[in-house]
């Protein structure tokens, strides 16, 4: 929600370094991708994880790229889909490094949500 006040400019200007950290939705195959790259964001999606995100976004983009023109986490949640799967392996490739299987994290939430029913 934060993230579109940001994109409607219900905040003033001046107050938008102070929201952007809480504007990145940290789902679970985000956490996942980002913790695959060593962001250490954590297993629960919560405010900290969000402003975790945004740290480290920008410390490796900047503070200006990392806003993704006020679109946050969303090019990272599309990344993470099945449909972007080989988008994500190429990227990591040129890293070296396999991508993280966000199938089986899916699984396993699932999982677990219906053991707590």
């Amino acid at each position: 929600m934060i993230r579109e006040f940001l994109r409607f400019e219900v905040y003033e200007s001046r107050d938008e370094g102070l929201m952007a950290p809480y504007c990145w939705a940290p789902s679970q195959r985000v956490r996942a991708l980002l913790n695959e790259l060593g962001a250490g964001v954590g297993e629960r999606a919560d405010k900290e994880a969000s402003r975790t995100i945004h740290d480290f976004v920008t410390s490796h983009l900047g503070s200006d790229r990392a806003l993704f023109d006020g679109d946050f986490d969303l090019p990272l949640q599309l990344i993470t889909r099945d449909m972007n799967r080989a988008v994500l392996v190429q990227c990591f490739k040129k890293a070296d490094r396999d991508p993280p299987t966000f199938l089986e994290q899916e699984q396993d939430a699932e999982g677990a949500e219906a053991a707590d029913k």
